[in-house]
């Protein structure tokens, strides 16, 4: 069953609240993640390294989009 998490407020407290609330469940997201690449052969200072190049086309497309995902970074204590 999925948690019901509620948040508000503009991209960024959204974000964060989302962060926050969701940190168990983004850790086992990542965690599975992290396994599935390295089961292919890469390693998570590589995937993190490509995945960062892709924040300027994000912010491009909707810059809201980038700061909400950068404050659930920092809600869940993570790098994006």
């Amino acid at each position: 069953m999925f948690p019901h998490i509620c948040i508000s407020g503009n991209p960024e407290a959204r974000g964060v609240s989302y962060g926050r609330q969701a940190r168990h469940l983004i850790e086992l997201a990542i965690e599975a993640y992290r396994r599935s690449f390295f089961e292919r052969g890469y390693s998570w200072q590589e995937v993190m390294r490509v995945g960062r190049k892709f924040s300027e086309s994000i912010a491009e497309f909707d810059s809201t989009m980038l700061e909400e995902l950068r404050g659930i970074a920092e809600g869940a204590q993570r790098d994006l």
